[in-house]
């Protein structure tokens, strides 16, 4: 399996040491030497080494970020006009559209969807 690289601004989570206890954090900054600095979800930054989990996609992560569910589609609240719809036959593993358009496959979680967002320059900002 593929190392998951992630950039500053990425919702994912780490188990808190000797838990099975899940931290939802954003990265801040990503260092070369597997270090990273994270922000928790109460704004408090600590540096971290271990391993940290992609956040899965799911439609009510899309809901309370906005997105609407419409024609079997959930669009994207963006303010810079670009249709980007969402569609899933799982709810698990989606499918990215411009409009009615083919973009990409295989969207499965909160980081990768944010990543396609940041490459359209649409805000890419999420809440979990």
């Amino acid at each position: 399996m593929e190392k998951l690289e992630y950039i500053p601004g990425d919702l994912v989570f780490h188990y808190i040491p000797k838990t099975t206890i899940k931290k939802y954090v954003k990265v801040y900054v990503c260092s070369t030497n597997n270090a990273l600095s994270l922000e928790d979800m109460d704004g408090n930054l600590y540096d971290y080494i271990g391993v940290l989990y992609p956040i899965p996609l799911t439609p009510e992560i899309l809901e309370k970020n906005g997105w609407k569910l419409s024609h079997g589609f959930y669009w994207s609240p963006n303010e810079e006009g670009a249709e980007v719809g969402l569609s899933s036959q799982t709810g698990y593993v989606w499918k990215a559209y411009i409009g009615r358009n083919p973009l990409r496959s295989n969207i499965n979680n909160v980081s990768d969807l944010q990543h396609l967002l940041f490459g359209l320059g649409i805000k890419h900002e999420m809440e979990v």
